[in-house]
């Protein structure tokens, strides 16, 4: 570890943010997948889509702290790439038999569903849908973890490239800076009315400013802002604005593009500088031992929830609304529980060997 950049170490309270972040998407497909077309469908969490945003600033923030945390060793880069391939890859996979399996079950649509699978393990799913070919929709979901690879692949370049070349923090800072409002004024330049929201919220060109957003944080000197007395209450007010945003407003909104995306990404950096001390009512609830278990569970959560909501609505939809939200919530769970037990844990195992100093990345 480089002696000038701090450990970040394991706070429990990132974690209960993770949980915080994935109800709030679970609860949003729950409506739509769910509840369609009825009067608590349309009212459940319009925006709470914004649970990604959350995903996306907080691995912004960890992987740029863990690359800062592990550039003096040996192929920090090639380094890098393998431990993020051992955090996604297994689980993701184990996603994709189950998909095939319900492909299997389902004779008359097996075909289609596995026609476009490969825009997963590609990494291509977000773009292949800006292209007009749309993933299959039990994996629809995935687009997110398209962008976070294709971060993933050309940040820690451009990151450890420059500090090698002398680069300070706070010069990489200000360019970082710079690229945050670049994003943000390109996806307003591009939005128009009648243009397709869609494209606009799963470019990666169009959403990096909620993962350089983290990485700005990482890059500040955060072990010294977290010792101011406000920020805990900042941070309760910050996340507290986010699910105003995610209950009140809605996917196609113009102000998410002509600049709400951006200040929500900005609130979610505020809210984990404030997590960081691990002080404070909001922190202490946060490490509360039930919601970082689901924080634990929560990138398995994010994968299976949505193509058990599918399978459900598909074949459940004479059930009554109550019986089809308990079995698909039930469903998600167990299957979540049983990919981090047997899958992500494993594959976590692995990293330790590798000496990954992170828990939470």
């Amino acid at each position: 570890m480089n002696p000038t950049n701090p450990r970040l170490g394991y706070r429990p309270a990132l974690d209960g943010l993770r949980a915080v972040a994935v109800l709030l998407v679970m609860g949003h497909h729950t409506g739509k997948l769910l509840l369609p077309g009825t009067g608590l469908g349309r009212r459940l969490l319009p925006g709470g889509f914004l649970g990604v945003d959350v995903f996306f600033v907080l691995s912004g923030f960890l992987i740029t702290a863990l690359l800062l945390e592990r550039r003096g060793e040996r192929s920090p880069v090639g380094a890098f790439y393998g431990r993020r391939a051992l955090r996604l890859m297994p689980a993701v996979l184990a996603l994709l038999a189950g998909v095939v399996g319900i492909a299997l079950l389902e004779h008359e649509r097996g075909a289609e569903i596995v026609r476009t699978l490969w825009t997963v393990p590609t990494y291509s799913a977000n773009w292949s849908v800006v292209a007009g070919t749309f993933p299959e929709r039990h994996v629809a979901h995935l687009w997110s973890l398209s962008v976070e690879a294709q971060f993933y692949v050309v940040w820690p370049l451009l990151l450890l490239g420059a500090l090698a070349l002398g680069w300070s923090r706070r010069r990489v800072l200000v360019a970082v800076g710079v690229l945050i409002v670049a994003v943000a004024v390109w996806r307003a330049i591009l939005w128009e009315p009648g243009y397709r929201w869609l494209s606009l919220y799963i470019r990666t060109d169009t959403r990096a400013d909620a993962l350089l957003i983290g990485a700005a944080l990482a890059l500040a000197p955060w072990e010294r802002l977290v010792a101011s007395s406000r920020l805990a209450l900042a941070g309760a007010a910050a996340l507290a604005a986010i699910v105003v945003c995610a209950m009140t407003v809605d996917p196609p909104s113009r102000v998410y593009y002509l600049g709400l995306l951006t200040v929500v990404a900005a609130l979610s950096a505020v809210t984990i500088a404030s997590l960081l001390p691990g002080s404070g009512p909001l922190a202490r609830g946060l490490a509360r031992a039930p919601v970082v278990a689901i924080g634990r569970w929560s990138y398995s959560l994010y994968l299976w929830h949505f193509p058990m909501f599918v399978v459900v609505a598909d074949h459940a939809g004479s059930w009554p609304a109550a019986l089809r939200v308990l079995v698909a919530w039930t469903f998600a769970f167990v299957l979540a529980v049983f990919s981090y037990r047997f899958v992500e844990r494993p594959a976590l195992a692995l990293r330790r060997l590798r000496a990954e100093p992170a828990r939470h990345a």
